[in-house]
C-alpha cells in the first residue's frame, strides 16, 4: 500500500507509528546510527567513566590526607564537567530512543 503507515509495538501495549523519515524522526535515526552506535563514542564514554572513577579516588585520597582543609575548587570544577558530560549522554539517548529508552529488552 502506497503511503501506508507502519505500526509497531512500543512495549507498553500500544501500537505506534514508526518515526517519520523526515524531520525529527530522521534526525533521531541518524544520531542513533552515527553517534550512539559508534564504537568511538562508546570508547570515549568508557574513558570518561574511568577518568571519573580515578578523579573520585584522587579526591577521596586528598580528603583523607587533608582532613581539616577545604576542598580545592578544581575538584568541584572537574565534578561539574563530568556531570555535564553524563547528562549530555543521557539527554542524547533519551532524544534518540524516546520512551523505548526505559524498556528492558
Amino acid at each position: 500500500l502506497a503511503g501506508a503507515v507502519k505500526y509497531e509495538d512500543d512495549g507498553f501495549g500500544e501500537d505506534v507509528a514508526e518515526p517519520a523519515k523526515t524531520g525529527i524522526g530522521r534526525l533521531q535515526q541518524r544520531m542513533k546510527a552515527d553517534v550512539l552506535e559508534n564504537r568511538i563514542f562508546d570508547a570515549a564514554l568508557t574513558f570518561v567513566i574511568v577518568a571519573n572513577a580515578a578523579t573520585m579516588g584522587v579526591q577521596s585520597n586528598w580528603m583523607v590526607t587533608h582532613m581539616n582543609q577545604e576542598l580545592p575548587t578544581v575538584f568541584g570544577v572537574v565534578e561539574f564537567i563530568f556531570a555535564v558530560i553524563f547528562t549530555g549522554e543521557l539527554a542524547l539517548r533519551l532524544f534518540c530512543h524516546g520512551k523505548r529508552f526505559f524498556l528492558v529488552r
